[in-house]
């Protein structure tokens, strides 16, 4: 009986100490006229709105970099690019084909990149422009399955259906782009631009 009752001391003084413990609760100032849940933010995080307009012109703005151009897309005077950044005219079959996969489900992680492929040559007139249109076929490993890159030769003097059989082998570098095919429904599309064959 007497370990009991030692017990129960020993029990209510924990919980005084841990009802002690705790504090007091933080007060917040209502003496204001425009206590709200963002002024007390602002109290409790130390952060507060700038006083003057001086103050607010201070604050940088975010530099958003401009989307590439066919202006400044590192293509040299003769013809090719400086530096390139994806070159997948080394990878196999099946890396560039995964690669391709990439593009078509985040085109924006390549847009403003210098791509070199290497694949199948494929061309055809389009039927309202008359103009040729140009594209690389590749095949996955097991030939089953095959991705399409469109290319616009930066020359529109240079004519590969002339040297280039259909499918055959072609490297083409140029400059990724995201561009709207159909603009009354807004279907996003990409293709490789200012392009050249090596």
């Amino acid at each position: 009986m007497k370990r009991i009752k030692k017990y129960h001391k020993l029990t209510t003084l924990l919980l005084c100490l841990m009802l002690t413990a705790c504090g007091q609760a933080p007060t917040i100032s209502t003496s204001s006229p425009n206590s709200s849940v963002s002024a007390v933010l602002e109290q409790k995080t130390g952060l507060s709105k700038p006083s003057n307009e001086a103050e607010t012109a201070k604050i940088p703005e975010p530099t958003i970099p401009p989307k590439p151009t066919q202006s400044n897309n590192r293509l040299q005077p003769n013809g090719t690019y400086d530096k390139i950044d994806l070159d997948l005219s080394t990878f196999s079959e099946t890396l560039i084909y995964a690669e391709l996969a990439n593009m078509t489900l985040m085109p924006e992680n390549y847009e403003g990149k210098v791509i070199k492929i290497k694949g199948q040559f494929s061309h055809y007139i389009q039927p309202t422009t008359k103009e040729p249109h140009y594209t690389i076929f590749l095949m996955d490993a097991t030939a089953c399955c095959g991705q399409v890159l469109d290319f616009i030769l930066h020359d529109p003097n240079v004519h590969p259906e002339n040297k280039i059989p259909e499918s055959g082998d072609i490297t083409v570098t140029g400059l990724f782009e995201i561009y709207e095919e159909n603009e009354e429904f807004g279907v996003a599309s990409y293709r490789l631009i200012d392009s050249y064959i090596s």
